[in-house]
Parts: C-alpha cells; structure tokens; sequence
C-alpha cells in the first residue's frame, strides 16, 4: 500500500463538533434519500417483518482529497470508453474468439451467448443499444518513478447494473450542506470550489429518457402507453439508489416505469403475438386491468450467475432479448463487460485496441489508464501468470478476478494458490484473469456504517459513469431492415455522466458498499496550480478590468511567489521506506540511510543504506545491508566514527516481539560499514562533485547492540528508540555523546552515554532523565559547553529543558531544568488547544534552536531561546514565522559554517520540512563570542517545494570544515539529504561562496556562507517592490498612452500631444464618448511609405518638450497604497462586473423558437430556417434567419463549438431559463451561437 500523499487532512474534531456533525449528516440523509434498507445481520428479518425500515447509507464524514488531474482525466476520457464499448459489442466475430476460450471453463458466460445465437437464429427487432456504463479507476504512483505525478489505473469497466448513480449525487450534495451549515470546522481544505458538481441522477435518467424517445411510438395492436422497465432483485437493499432515477424519469421527463422482479418476468410480461416487431407488453401485478409497452429495460439484475437459479430464469433473459424494448445493456454489450476482453485490451502491442479506436492519440490516452493483465492460459503470458499466482510470495502483489460482475468474487494475494487448488485442473483456471494489484496513497477518513464511526487510513476507487446509445452494425448481427442508414452501427448520443468515489478501510480488499465492503464518498480535488490561476487572472482582468487593475494584479502575483535559486540535487528511489538519515560527519561525499517495512511484513526488507553523493546529479548505492525481518524497522540512525575505510553507525531498531514482551528489547545498534576506496581530502570540492568514483559492493560488520532504556512495566510493550542525537563531531574523531528518547513507553526516558567507543554498553551511561507518566521527549540535542562537558536539551509538547554533564566525571550530573514552556490558554479562551514544540537543535551552548507547531494546523513558527547562567529561565530573543503554505512542520536540520577567525560571525543553516512536502532554507548570522544582538535575523535562502512524491521523514546536513587554504582553490559545497515514506532519498547541493570576497590586495581570511550577509529580508523584500512598481507604473503609462492614442480611453496623460500632427494624423484616433458621439477621424487615402514616416517623426528636442515631466507621471500613477486597496478591491470589482441571474435578461424566448421550429438531424437543409442566439454580456438575445449561410460568418452551430464554449453556453441558458440539463443536448444542435460565451462562462466560475 502506497503512503499518503494527502498529508493534512482530515481536520480535527472536538467530542461537540463530533457529536454535531453526525447528527446534522444522519437527518440529511434520510431526509433526502440517502439510505439503504438494512441488512439482515444488522436488523433481523423477525424484528423488520413488513420491511419498513431504513438506515443511512454509508458515508464518510468527510468529502475525501483526490488529485484534480486524475478527476479530470478520468472524467475526460470517459466519452473515449463510451465509444470503445459500443464499438467491441457491434462486432460480433471479435467477441466470439473472446467467448470461445471462455465457454468450456465458465458456464455463465456461456449461457449468455448462448441467448445471443438463440435471438439472432429468430432475428433481432431491436437494432438500439443503451449502455449506462461505470469505469472504475484508482490513483496510482509507480514506485519505480514515485516523483513522477499521480495517475488514474482502471480497475474494471462495468457495462451492466452499475449502480449507486443516484446515491452518488447525494452524497456530493450532502457533503456540502454540511460544509455550508459550518458542520465542519474551519479549514482552507474543505470549500464549495473544490467540490465538484455531480450530476449523477439528471444524467442517468436523460440517458434512459433519450432511448425511450427513440424507441418511437407504440408498436402494439391497439397502440398502448409507454413505459420503462427496471428488473430488479429481489430483496433489494439498494431500492432507493433506484428510486432516484425512477422519480427524476416521471418528475422531470412525464415517463412511467415499474419495479419488476427477475423471477416475475415471464408472469408479468408477453410479447405481443399480432406484431412482427415483437413489442413487450406489461402487466401490474397490483393494477391487471392496465397494460404498458416497454420502451427500454433497465437491468439492475441478471449480472451474476445467482440471479439464474433456474432454467426458466435462462428463459426469461431470452424472452427480454428477443423484445422490441431497447435494451441496457444488450445481451453483448453484457459479454463486452467481462474481464476477459478487459485482459485482452491491455495486453502490451496489442492490436485490438486500434480495431476499436482507430485514432491512436485517443487509443494512447486509453491505454495510459491500464493496469498490467494477464490471462491464466497456455500462452506465454499466462504461463508467467500461473507461475505467479501459485507462488506464495509472488502472488501477494495480485488479485484474481472471475468474468463476472458484483461484489465480492474476487480473490487476493495469499489467498490465490489455495483458491486455484480448490478450484481444480488448469483448464478452469481459464476463467479468471490475473491483475497486479493498484497501491494507492492511503489517508484518512471516518466512515458511517449501521450506526457506528470507524476512523482511520481509507483507500478510494473513483468511478466515472458513462451514457452512450447506439446503433448496432451488421457486424454482431443484431441490425434490423428498419435501421436506417445512418444509424447502423453510429452512437447517436455520448456524454459523460457524473461520478461516484467508493472508499473503503485500508484492510479491506473489496470495495462494494452494497456487498458491505466500502462507503460512499465525494472528491475534495485538490487546487490547480499557479499556472492556470494566472491565467485566469488575465483572462478576468482583460474582459472586466483597466490597465491600472491589471498592473495591480501582476505585482501582487510576483509579490506572492517566492522565486529559489536553482539548486543542483540528485534523486535515489530504493526498495523500502525511509526513516532517518545522516551523513559522514568528516566526509560529506557519504550519506547513510535507513528503514524498512518493520517486523513481519511481507515484501517489504528492513535496511540500511550507504550512498555516495559525492556527485551533485548522481547518487548511487554502495551498501544495501540486509537487517532481520523478524525485528523492527531502522527509526533513527546516526554516524559516529569515521575513517578512510569506514564509518561506524548507531541506530535504533527494536527486538523482535516476543523479545520485547520478554522484557528484551537491545533498541541500540552498531555497525561498521566499509567505504569503497576514494581520494580523500576534496569532500567539500567540486572536484567530487562529477567524478567518477570507484565501484565497490563494500563490508558490513554488527559491532553489537544493547538495551539503553529500563525495561517497561506495561502490560503491552511497545517502547522504541525515537530519537538518536550526537554531540558534534570533532576531527580526527574525538570524544562524542549521545542521546536517545523513548518513544510509546508508558513513562519516557531520556538517556545519555558514550558515543566514543564502536559498540556502547550499559556501562557507558552518563546520565538517564525520567519524565511523568504519558510524557514523552519529542527531540533532543546535545552540544559542548566549551569547558570540557556538554549541555543536553529536549523538548515535550509543552516544556524546553536543560541538563548538563559536568567535565569531571566525579561530579553527579545536575537534574533538569525547566527553561521555557507553552502557557495554558486563557480560562475564557475559545480552544484548550496549544502550540506544540516539534524538535530543537543547539547554535551555540547558550542559543537554541526551537521549531513549534500551531495548534489546529494553523502554522509552524520558529524561536530562538537564550540561555545564561545567571538567569534559571530562557528568554525567546527571535522568532519567525514560516511561510503560510506550511500548515505544520515535520522535520528540522542545522549546520554550522564556521568562521575564519576570531573577528568574523558564524553562520548557521537551518533547514525546515513542512507537511505540504517542501523545504525552507534559512541562515542566521551570530558571533559566537558575543552575547546575542537585537539585531540577530532569519534570512530566507529558498524554498523548494514538491521535494518528495510523499510526506518526508527525516532531514540532515552535512557538516562544513574550512578548508586549509582559504579562499580554497576549488569552489566550495553544503549538501541537504532528505528522505520519505515514498523510500525516495534526494540530496541538494548549495554552493558556498567566501566573504568577505578575496582580492588581491586584501590579506583577510574569508569564510565561507550559503547567504552573503547585508540587508534584512524586509529591506530586500521593499527594493524587490519597489523595482516592480516602477517597471509596472512604467508600463502602465505606455499602455495608457498608446490606449489614448487609439482612442480606447479618454486622454488623461494627453498622449497624442506628443505626437507631430502628421503621425496624429495617421495613427491617432478620436475617444467615442459613452453617448456613442465621436468627432470625425482624420482618413487619409493611403499609408506614408517609409520615408515620409521618418519625416513624419518628431526631433528629440520636440520629443522631450512633449513628453511630461517625472513629477508629472507620479501624480497619474497610483500610490502603493492605493494599488493595495485595489488588489483587496479586485474580487468584489470582478464579481460586481459579472451579471447576476437576476440581471440577465432574455430579449426573445429561445424554447418558444425551438418548439416552433425544431432541429433535425439535416442540419445543413438550405431551406430550414436558422435561430441564432447572441449574448452581449448582460442579455440573452434569440433570433430567427432564413438562410444559415447569412450568419455563419458571425456564429457557430452548437456541435462546432469545443468544449468550454459549449460549458459557457449551458450555464448561460440554464441562468436565463431557457435551458435545463434534463432536456439534452440533441434540442441544441443545429442551433447557432455566438462566441463571447464561452469566455464568460469560464469567468462566472471562476469569480
């Protein structure tokens, strides 16, 4: 299963807003039909005799976050599936190779085929097929490329009952009441923008109206009404996703239909004997005296083989097919529907999905969506299956699917060998299809089902339904005489048709809600990008606003956007997920990482990695050392020695357990890793930075491993090594300490010990710190005090603290002071909420380094904390907040560039995760040999967003030695290692350059920084606006001035002054006044030639009298104020612009001109008269012409307008009532339109 990439979500709920938000979301519900009857398990059958009872479908409480490239992709190609489908069900020789390898291993299949020769022996009537079609996708990130973005896989394609369709659009709708009645708590996540419109049930119910339409008048001897058909199951618990169409149908489009039973057709229906077309008649059971015709059958039932239990069940299915109804689906568009031709259009090179698709850029976007297939035959590909699938360890990545549609008949992983076993010779194997199994991005939801809440990691499957009607071709022999031309084998009507997003617990395999495995939900789609707002900024700012509007919004964008400079990194993806990493602290070309699946799960090693980054576009593997799968994953590491053969690591990995439940848990680790040979000397050069290094696979060596912490008393023992620090590397590997915090133990300890030695023991503790029952250090660090000990510091949620470790060992280590803390809210505070402290890091012995979270996810700030002998508490001397996009941070790393001399500052390197998968750079410039100024500041070096596919684990840096000739002869470099759950490992390189900057005639040492220390970021931050506004100000007078030269706006600069009277003459053009007036332009027969253009040009001398003065120009340009008052104006001045519903007016009813003069499908008859519809921005206007050919230079038919145009149009209409969804497409076509629509649709969604 894949981590989550929707790393902030869902929000929190206190036990009020909990109770609240249930509550409002069980009476929506069964206030608007959003329920199920109950199962017997959960309601008895003896407690619900007469049936009455029902209960909330399930749901989740929350809509749930789904890439918006994926929704839009899937929903996009849906009409491209549309047209495969009916395509694959008109030819009936492709199906039968298809059937054929079937018939023998699957009886079902079988007998469905055996119905179609049965019909087409008699002869079909009916040469229409609907199909209301659902393809299911889950998200999917390849492991092998997990930078790569998310994409959409299928899972199936479901051509018969695809239900939940009217369910669908009211959990969508149910979803935002309660975002709109504030059920939901505050958050920037959840808005009605990103909740997109689902119009399941309109959708659906016009595409089985539009085939009862087409079926065309009654066909029976006396002609009787017409009806719509559901065959139902029978019971049904899902009645009410049913009765949703069923009601849009009569409600909205005046058509009756009926529930029937599959066990009641042949004693409910006939075929009408006296007819040839064979018209099926129906007869309520409850009303014998009234007959209808049926138009259309809707199957909701005869997908699986248990709704045959019976020969006369079989019977039954062919008395429908040989009908005159049309039928949804068809007998082979049911066959199209099986894995078995899913399997055969995946197949790579596969030639079958060009016969359907002969466009192969739509065949290519088709294809991108299949996951890998295979078919458990006697081919090549099916005998690699078979060997997978009884494979006890290779099948765990795969599922087994049978041909047939429903819940439930599925088997995964594991359970495949024993299955196939049951299922006996390898000639039924044949039966069912291999699939490797989806991982998608798990998060988190809370799910209702039969009255009780389950929260946790959720798993989501999009379906994207589809309408399609066609025409059958002589190709699969169900074209009829009465077909005509056109019709024959051609869809008649295509449309995408809304959605539905099943979501289900991680562990569960399955996802049918109605066969009890999943929820219903609705997509959170994720924002757009920067790119696509710009735009529509633009688009907005040219139609509705003025040249000082649009100066306005581009300064505020750039202002908005924080610009990092290019950084060289390289990019490792390895085996496992990543948990902590830290480099050579005396070579920085090596970087150690480590992880792993933790104990007992399958697939997924424990490691630890050596890499070498001592190239800045390539890092590479040198060790992979495999660790014990029957223990814990690597969850903190860190190097402790270093020499020109290898590094010796400590890391933290519990016992196994049974161990641990023993009372043995020897949490820390020792391991000598060997180094491949190398020149050394050059770590920080960029000597390293491209060349190539030597090969070499390396040694690994276990020094040891003890048990730092006292053993637990609880019941369940679940303590682990949290956090592992060092005190700062010495050359030529001197002392070091280190420090190591619990984690889910039932009282937290802090522990400190000898890190000098390779392989540390109980005897090497320094000192041990117990914290309160339930307390826990969330980080610790360690530094020296410049005496000869050391000071240790580590942080609860709450509380700083201090201990130190005297120099003489004589000496009993002090207990710890408290230095600084969270205060408890005010008594009359809104929230008990408080911010948390995340991690802390040392800059000197006497400033620390504090990374805090905000309560609510509301920000991440950082402190800096004085400490001073003479005083017991810190004092915060600086704090910053980071940049808002980080809703929490979730790592922390620092780096000290030392200085040169005595004289000169330190810089640290502070680098920060964030939960949306960025990375904060800053530096701090300090002397270290004098008490902190005000002065002291965060520079923000860079932000580098989207660092990793998935949320990042753990950060370092690696550490900087000034080189020996200083400025060195080779450019200088920092490297940042970052790694995350997506087993992704990156590694930016920084270049540092020296300052002060070296000269010839300067003798000063320089250091080396990644920011070159001088103006503070407000100052920098105010010349970068300042330069912005001059270059808009100067454009905006140049726009101006040419805009009044034209005549587009009167003359406020006086512009066309500056021009000589004889290039007034010719480009200059008068202002038309808002009373339509306009003084005469001066004309001239003809254009000057290039000559008397440049005698046309005034001198410089008349150039510069004419053109005004600077102090001129700054009274016409807005102040910096002003301009910010406009950019807070710039919404309400856009959605004022646009017209209301209220304000659009229509000039002449288009329904009225419609049903006077209704479209045919001969739309280019010279005789039919035309109707154009113009729309001037606030009004609607329809008109009628004789001729098409006397408008079509100034509008286009509604089927030659793309797509968003025709989207502008629909909302246009919809506004002006003159138009409904219900009504179709097909009432439009033929009908002419102006083109300003389009436009101004995509601006009313988007103000």
């Amino acid at each position: 299963m894949a981590a989550s990439i929707y790393p902030d979500f869902p929000p929190d709920l206190s036990p009020e807003q909990s109770t609240h938000l249930l509550s409002s979301l069980k009476d929506w519900s069964i206030t608007n039909g959003l329920a199920v009857r109950p199962s017997t398990a959960f309601i008895s059958a003896d407690k619900d005799p007469s049936g009455v009872l029902a209960l909330t479908a399930p749901v989740t409480l929350f809509p749930s976050p789904f890439p918006r490239a994926c929704f839009e992709e899937a929903t996009g190609i849906q009409k491209a599936y549309n047209q495969l489908y009916a395509a694959i069900s008109q030819d009936e020789e492709w199906l039968r190779a298809i059937v054929e390898e079937l018939v023998e291993v699957d009886d079902f299949i079988a007998k469905l085929w055996d119905v179609h020769l049965e019909v087409k022996k008699e002869g079909y009537t009916q040469h229409l097929s609907l199909g209301l079609f659902r393809s299911d996708y889950m998200v999917h990130v390849d492991p092998s490329t997990p930078s790569a973005a998310p994409r959409i896989k299928q899972v199936e394609f479901n051509t018969i009952a695809s239900s939940f369709g009217g369910l669908s659009s009211q959990v969508s709708l149910m979803h935002k009441h309660l975002l709109s009645t504030t059920a939901y708590p505050p958050t920037s996540t959840i808005t009605l923008d990103s909740l997109p419109q689902n119009s399941t049930i309109p959708s659906l119910s016009l595409g089985l109206a539009t085939a009862h339409n087409n079926y065309g008048k009654s066909k029976s001897e006396p002609r009787l009404p017409l009806c719509i058909l559901f065959i139902v199951q029978d019971p049904e618990r899902n009645v009410f996703d049913q009765r949703h169409l069923e009601y849009q149908l009569l409600n909205h489009h005046h058509i009756p239909t009926f529930r029937l039973h599959f066990s009641s057709i042949l004693s409910s229906t006939q075929i009408h004997s006296r007819s040839s077309s064979r018209p099926l008649i129906y007869t309520p059971f409850h009303s014998p005296s009234n007959s209808y015709e049926v138009s259309v059958i809707y199957f909701r039932a005869g997908y699986s083989p248990t709704d045959y239990p019976s020969e006369s069940d079989w019977d039954a299915r062919l008395h429908l097919e040989r009908s005159a109804a049309i039928k949804c689906p068809s007998i082979l568009a049911h066959l199209a529907g099986s894995k078995k031709v899913q399997q055969v259009l995946a197949t790579p090179l596969s030639p079958d999905l060009s016969r359907f698709l002969p466009d192969p850029d739509l065949a290519e976007r088709v294809r991108s969506t299949f996951a890998a297939i295979y078919p458990m035959d006697d081919s090549s590909a099916g005998k690699e299956a078979k060997a997978i699938a009884t494979d006890p360890e290779r099948c765990k990545g795969y599922v087994l699917k049978p041909q047939r549609e429903g819940g439930g008949n599925n088997v995964y992983r594991s359970s495949i060998p024993s299955f196939l076993e049951k299922l006996g010779r390898e000639e039924k194997w044949r039966g069912h299809i291999l699939m490797e199994i989806i991982e998608p991005p798990v998060l988190r939801n809370s799910i209702f089902r039969e009255g009780a809440v389950k929260s946790g990691e959720v798993i989501g499957e999009l379906g994207v339904y589809g309408v399609c009607l066609w025409g059958n071709g002589k190709k699969n022999g169900m074209s009829t005489e009465s077909a005509s031309g056109d019709d024959k084998g051609e869809v008649l009507e295509s449309w995408e048709a809304g959605y539905l997003l099943r979501t289900k617990g991680r562990e569960s395999e399955e996802g049918g809600v109605a066969a009890g495995f999943g929820a219903m939900d609705s997509t959170l789609n994720l924002v757009q990008g920067d790119t696509l707002l710009l735009s529509k900024l633009f688009i907005t700012a040219i139609i509705v606003l003025d040249t000082r509007d649009i100066s306005v919004l581009i300064l505020e964008f750039l202002a908005l956007k924080e610009m990092a400079p290019p950084v060289a990194s390289a990019k490792l993806t390895l085996t496992y997920p990543l948990y902590a990493a830290d480099f050579d602290p005396q070579n920085n070309g090596f970087l150690i990482v480590g992880g792993g699946g933790g104990e007992g799960r399958s697939g997924v090693g424990n490691k630890i990695t050596l890499i070498d980054t001592s190239r800045k576009h390539d890092i590479s593997e040198v060790v992979d050392v495999d660790l014990s799968r029957e223990e814990d994953s690597v969850t903190s590491l860190a190097v402790s020695q270093s020499l020109d053969t290898s590094a010796t690591v400590l890391a933290g990995i519990n016992s196994s357990s049974a161990d641990q439940q023993a009372g043995k848990n020897e949490h820390l680790r020792s391991f000598r890793l060997g180094y491949p040979p190398r020149r050394r000397g050059e770590e920080n050069s960029a000597d390293t930075a491209d060349k190539q290094v030597e090969e070499s696979k390396g040694g690994t060596v276990a020094l040891g491993k003890v048990a730092l912490f006292s053993p637990s008393s609880a019941p369940k023992k679940e303590t682990y090594q949290r956090v592992l620090r060092l005190s700062p590397a010495e050359k030529d590997n001197g002392a070091r300490l280190g420090v190591v915090a619990t984690g889910l133990a039932q009282e937290g300890e802090v522990v400190i010990f000898d890190a000098s030695k390779s392989s540390p023991s109980k005897e090497d503790i320094l000192g041990r710190i117990r914290l309160g029952k339930g307390e826990e250090a969330a980080d610790v660090d360690i530094i020296g005090d410049g005496e000869g000990g050391y000071h240790v510091a580590y942080c609860t949620d709450y509380e700083i603290y201090f201990y130190d470790i005297p120099a003489d060992s004589k000496h009993t280590p002090s207990e710890p002071k408290f230095l600084h803390g969270t205060p408890h809210p005010d008594v009359f505070a809104s929230s008990n909420s408080r911010p948390k402290y995340r991690s802390l890091r040392f800059l000197t012995p006497s400033l620390i380094l504090l990374l805090q979270n905000q309560p609510d996810r509301k920000g991440a700030e950082l402190h800096v904390l004085e400490v001073k002998k003479s005083i017991p508490l810190g004092t915060v001397i600086l704090r910053k907040r980071l940049h808002k996009s980080i809703k929490s941070a979730t790592a922390l790393a620092t780096a000290v560039l030392p200085p040169a001399t005595n004289t000169q500052n330190v810089q640290n390197v502070i680098a920060i995760a964030g939960q949306d998968i960025s990375i904060t750079v800053l530096t701090m410039d300090h002397s270290p040999y004098r008490r902190p100024s005000t002065a002291l500041e965060f520079r923000t070096h860079c932000i580098l967003r989207s660092v990793h596919p998935l949320q990042m684990t753990a950060l370092t840096i690696s550490a900087f030695t000034l080189p020996s000739e200083s400025p060195a002869p080779l450019p200088q470099y920092l490297k940042l290692a970052s790694v995350s759950m997506a087993s992704t490992v990156i590694v930016h390189t920084f270049p540092l350059r020296p300052y002060p900057t070296p000269s010839r005639n300067s003798k000063a040492k320089p250091r080396y920084v990644l920011s070159v220390p001088g103006a503070g970021e407000t100052a920098q931050f105010g010349l970068s606006v300042l330069a912005a506004v001059l270059m808009v100000a100067l454009t905006s007078v140049l726009l101006q001035a040419w805009t009044e030269i034209r005549g587009g706006t009167p003359e406020y600069l006086g512009a066309k002054g500056w021009l000589s009277q004889r290039v007034h003459d010719y480009i200059a053009r008068p202002y038309m006044f808002e009373n339509d007036t306009i003084s005469t332009p001066a004309t001239s027969s003809s254009m000057p030639n290039i000559e008397e253009v440049g005698s046309m040009l005034p001198s410089m001398n008349d150039m510069k009298d004419k053109v005004p003065d600077v102090e001129d120009i700054h009274d016409r340009v807005p102040s910096m104020e002003e301009m910010r008052e406009t950019v807070q104006d710039t919404a309400e001045n856009i959605k004022d612009s646009i017209p209301t519903t209220d304000e659009i007016q229509t000039k002449f009813g288009l329904r009225s001109l419609l049903s006077q003069h209704p479209r045919s499908s001969a739309s280019n008859d010279p005789s039919r008269k035309a109707i154009i519809v113009r729309d001037t921005g606030t009004s609607l206007s329809a008109d009628l012409h004789d001729h098409p050919s006397t408008i079509q230079k100034e509008a286009k038919r509604w089927e030659e307008l793309n797509e968003h145009e025709q989207r502008g149009w629909k909302q246009r209409l919809v506004d002006a009532g003159e138009w409904a969804v219900e009504e179709g497409e097909a009432v439009l076509k033929g009908v002419f339109f102006g083109q300003i629509a389009g436009v101004v649709g995509e601006v009313v969604r988007g103000a």
